[in-house]
């Protein structure tokens, strides 16, 4: 699995789409009182929504990542509630009109168990009618990447280095497991960041996901 404390004082030199952000930002405004953000991160999706006036409850698994996130939050004077928590189960006492896991991080829970503990464990957090927002990847995109080729993700130029992050994807034969390692290259040291793996290219690709 890919160590989310190890990468996350690097994750926001390599991670840095914006695409998805004024669906969010458009969806969490229809809501009057706060919103439960699931795999935040440091905060890719959660300090645009905090600039756009939202009340966020931040929920991550990796201590790292939210520190960083933290940090963040303090340089721009943000308060918002950070749990560190799994999120197959949960148990935050308070409830939401809505919650969001953004950028397809639902298809790290590769088996159906853990799949339905962590619907279930968000069902018991949303006040009647609540609503959960759950981005997914497009098969049909996400297939023509996975073919077992090591590709050259980015170039980013830091304060005294540059670094380099590779890529490489593969499916697990009769499986639709992807399966993800990712390198850092910053000048003459290599490292391997760590492997992880996705549920299917997405929900409807895979046969046991009812």
């Amino acid at each position: 699995m890919i160590e989310w404390d190890r990468v996350a004082e690097l994750y926001d030199i390599y991670v840095h789409s914006d695409i998805d952000i004024s669906f969010f930002i458009r969806e969490t405004r229809k809501v009057s009182g706060q919103v439960l953000e699931l795999m935040a991160g440091t905060g890719r999706v959660s300090i645009p929504l905090l600039e756009a006036g939202v009340s966020l409850v931040c929920v991550d698994a990796s201590a790292q990542m939210l520190t960083v996130l933290q940090k963040k939050l303090a340089q721009k004077g943000f308060l918002p509630k950070i749990q560190q928590a799994d999120v197959r189960e949960l148990n935050l006492k308070e409830y939401f009109e809505l919650a969001i896991i953004p950028f397809n991080s639902f298809s790290e829970l590769l088996s159906k168990k853990d799949q339905k503990n962590t619907l279930r464990s968000i069902h018991n957090h949303l006040r009647e009618g609540g609503q959960l927002i759950c981005t997914l990847h497009n098969p049909n995109v996400r297939s023509k990447l996975v073919d077992g080729s090591l590709r050259l993700e980015g170039k980013y130029s830091l304060e005294k280095e540059q670094l380099l992050f590779w890529g490489l994807e593969k499916q697990q034969p009769n499986h639709c497991i992807v399966e993800r390692t990712q390198f850092d290259d910053m000048r003459d040291r290599v490292s391997c960041l760590g492997s992880e793996k996705f549920a299917g290219f997405g929900i409807g690709r895979n046969p046991d996901f009812r």
